[in-house]
């Protein structure tokens, strides 16, 4: 993960990509101790339907970037509302979700015209 987040700022070189207007908002970058350049005050969600996740994944998130800010969600719809509200470097998403899982989530912002990076995962 902490790759990934590091060549998603690289990739759009400081700015976060949101929403269908797509327009660039800059962020301060900043390095961390191990060389990886990270937009300081980017907003990173953590998405999930089990409470204990979404309690612990930002945690250590903050953790090891506390120049990022996490915010969370428990289902896709959630996720469509605060994607409306705020832009994000990064979605971290749960697969298995009931109602609607995290490849409809992705379905669903590309229809809407969101180009954030997501990382999907899974407990098994």
């Amino acid at each position: 993960m902490r790759q990934d987040i590091g060549r998603a700022v690289h990739r759009h070189h400081g700015a976060a990509i949101n929403g269908p207007s797509g327009t660039p908002k800059a962020n301060p970058l900043v390095q961390d101790n191990r060389g990886i350049t990270i937009s300081e005050g980017s907003y990173v969600l953590v998405v999930d339907d089990d409470d204990a996740t979404r309690y612990a994944l930002p945690q250590l998130i903050r953790h090891h970037r506390p120049m990022l800010l996490v915010e969370t969600a428990g289902s896709v719809d959630e996720t469509m509302q605060l994607l409306a509200e705020r832009n994000f470097l990064t979605i971290v998403s749960d697969v298995r979700m009931p109602q609607e899982d995290g490849i409809r989530l992705i379905r669903r912002m590309r229809e809407k015209g969101y180009r954030i990076p997501v990382i999907v995962m899974t407990a098994t």
